[in-house]
C-alpha cells in the first residue's frame, strides 16, 4: 500500500500526491502541529471505495479532505467514516462534511461510541464543553456489534463484517494470537480493517490497522487523564488495552507506520518505546501490578 504523508502547514496538498495508481490501495496520512481541536487523519483510497478514519476538528482539514475525494474519487466510489473515538477533536468535521453536503459517505461506527452521539445525557464525553463545540445529536449509517455479544468473551476472536446496503453479516472466523485483546475485520468493499478495541482514553476506543499501517488515536497519549477529563476515561480499561497494544506491535512483524492521533509519524521501534514508558509510569502510579 503506498502511503503520502501530507503536512497541512508546510505544503500545497498535491505536492507528493503525483504517480497514484487508480487501481491500487493509496494511504494519505493528513499531519499537522499538535492541536486540542484537531487531530491526524487518514484517507485510505482504493478502485472501490475511500474510507476517511478520524475527519478532525478544523474547517481548512475539512477542506482538504473534500479536495483530496474531489480529486481522486474518480469512479463516485462509496464513501465511509470510521472514528478511532468520539473526542470533538477527532469527530467534529464529520458534521461538517455532513452540513457541506459536498460528499457523500456513510458513517461507522462502534456501539459505545454510536450510544455517545445519539444520547444527550453522554454528550460531556465529546469534550464539547472543554472545546466550545456544539454538535447535534447524530446517528451513524451502520453500527458495528459489541464483540463480548458476539463471541461469549470478548477476548482473542476476529468478526469479519461485510458492509452492504447498511447491513452488518458477521462471523467468528478464527483465534486471535494469544494476546488480550478483542479484534474483527471490517471489510468494505476491497479494503480489510483489523480494527482493535483499546478502551480507556475514551470508553469507544479502537485502533484500526490496513496493511502495514496502524492507526492508534489517543492511546499513545493517555498515561494520565489529560484533557481527556474523568468523563468516559477508565484507568482499568486503559492498562489493559497499554498491555494489550504493546503484545500486538510486539507480535506483528508488518507494521510500517503507526499514526497516533496527534504529532508525526513514527514507526514500530518508536511506538514500542512510547508505550514501554507509558506503562513505567503507570506502574510508578502503582496502578499496574
Amino acid at each position: 500500500m503506498k502511503m503520502v504523508e501530507i503536512n497541512l502547514h508546510k505544503e500545497h496538498l498535491f505536492l507528493q500526491t503525483e504517480d497514484i495508481d487508480e487501481e491500487s490501495i493509496t494511504c494519505f496520512i493528513l499531519t499537522g502541529r499538535v492541536n486540542i481541536i484537531n487531530s491526524n487523519c487518514v484517507i485510505i483510497k482504493s478502485p472501490e471505495q475511500i474510507v476517511i478514519i478520524d475527519p478532525g476538528g478544523l474547517q481548512s482539514q475539512a477542506e482538504y479532505i473534500e479536495e483530496i475525494i474531489g480529486h481522486y474519487n474518480y469512479n463516485n466510489s462509496p464513501v465511509y467514516v470510521l472514528l478511532t473515538h468520539c473526542h470533538i477533536d477527532h469527530s467534529y468535521n464529520l458534521f461538517r462534511l455532513f452540513q457541506q453536503k459536498k460528499i457523500k459517505f456513510k458513517t461507522i461506527m462502534n456501539q459505545v461510541c454510536a450510544d455517545i452521539f445519539a444520547v444527550v445525557i453522554n454528550r460531556n464525553v465529546l469534550l464539547e464543553d472543554f472545546l466550545d463545540f456544539k454538535i447535534p445529536s447524530y446517528i451513524p449509517d451502520i453500527i458495528l456489534p459489541d464483540i463480548s455479544e458476539i463471541s461469549g468473551s470478548g477476548l482473542n476472536v476476529e468478526i469479519d463484517i461485510c458492509c452492504s446496503n447498511n447491513q452488518l453479516i458477521y462471523k467468528k472466523t478464527s483465534v486471535l494470537k494469544e494476546i488480550e485483546i478483542s479484534s474483527y475485520q471490517l471489510i468494505v468493499g476491497d479494503i480489510v480493517i483489523e480494527c482493535l478495541s483499546t478502551p480507556g482514553h475514551s470508553p469507544d476506543s479502537t485502533c484500526f490497522r490496513v496493511e502495514n499501517v496502524l492507526i492508534t488515536g489517543d492511546i499513545l497519549f493517555a498515561a494520565n487523564m489529560g484533557i481527556a477529563g474523568t468523563i468516559g476515561w477508565s484507568l482499568k480499561d486503559l492498562k489493559h488495552s497499554v498491555w494489550a497494544l504493546f503484545n500486538y506491535l510486539l507480535q506483528e512483524e508488518f507494521i510500517d507506520a503507526i499514526v497516533s492521533g496527534h504529532g508525526p509519524i513514527i514507526n514500530k521501534t518508536q511506538a514500542l518505546s512510547i508505550i514501554e514508558k507509558k506503562i513505567s509510569y503507570l506502574k510508578i502510579l502503582k496502578i499496574l501490578n
